[in-house]
């Protein structure tokens, strides 16, 4: 019990820590950035995010000599981090409502997408995403993130 009342006071105690203003947590663009933004950049954002993320996956996956390995690499590709269909609005919909709640602004966008786009293709509920950010609220409150600011 003693545990438990610890774990809630070192959480109260790190929150207002945690949840500054800060729009990097550990060197990931976090909720602070997104919410800071307007829908024009928000799009940008996205749209450098996903060409990024095409860019890395392509050069690995040609450097891959194993077929099993590039199995692999596709279907965690397009289980974590894309979804056909998906449109850029409703992932904008969907971090405008993931980062209302302002204790999950903490969280990176990277890992919230990553979220997004497994409940998209069935991976994981929605409950699932809420568990997972309260998991990593937690994590961060008994091992505080390296919080900084865009300079």
């Amino acid at each position: 019990m003693k545990k438990v009342i610890l774990s809630v006071l070192m959480l109260l105690l790190f929150q207002t820590n945690l949840f500054s203003a800060s729009e990097i947590t550990d060197g990931w663009y976090n909720g602070n950035f997104w919410v800071s933004r307007n829908h024009t950049s928000h799009l940008d954002f996205l749209e450098g995010f996903s060409d990024g993320e095409d860019s890395i996956y392509y050069d690995l996956y040609s450097q891959v000599e194993f077929q099993k390995t590039k199995d692999l690499m596709e279907k965690t590709f397009n289980e974590k981090y894309t979804s056909k269909g998906t449109t850029y609005g409703a992932i904008i919909d969907f971090l405008n409502k993931f980062y209302s709640t302002s204790q999950y602004r903490i969280i990176p966008i990277n890992k919230a997408l990553e979220w997004f786009f497994l409940s998209t293709n069935g991976k994981i509920t929605v409950k699932e995403i809420d568990d997972r950010a309260t998991g990593m609220l937690k994590l961060y409150a008994e091992n505080p993130p390296t919080m900084t600011d865009i300079s």
